[in-house]
């Protein structure tokens, strides 16, 4: 469900959630926000949409899986 497309019926609890960007307590976030949805505000769940490239989330996997493999040995 992304509450920012509006994939989702317009019932409670979603319909009070809010996406925005996030701009705030970084001078590099106020040229480059980040797209934050807010799925619950107790307990705060947030998500950030377009942090990373595929390709970089690709490595992040393959240097996970090397360290656990590695582990487990």
């Amino acid at each position: 469900m992304n509450i920012c497309a509006g994939d989702y019926d317009h019932e409670y609890p979603y319909q009070k959630m809010t996406c925005r960007y996030n701009h705030h307590h970084s001078p590099f976030l106020t040229i480059a926000p980040l797209k934050e949805e807010i799925l619950s505000y107790v307990p705060r769940i947030t998500i950030f949409h377009e942090v990373l490239y595929d390709s970089e989330i690709e490595r992040l996997k393959a240097e996970a899986y090397d360290q656990v493999k590695n582990t487990l040995g």
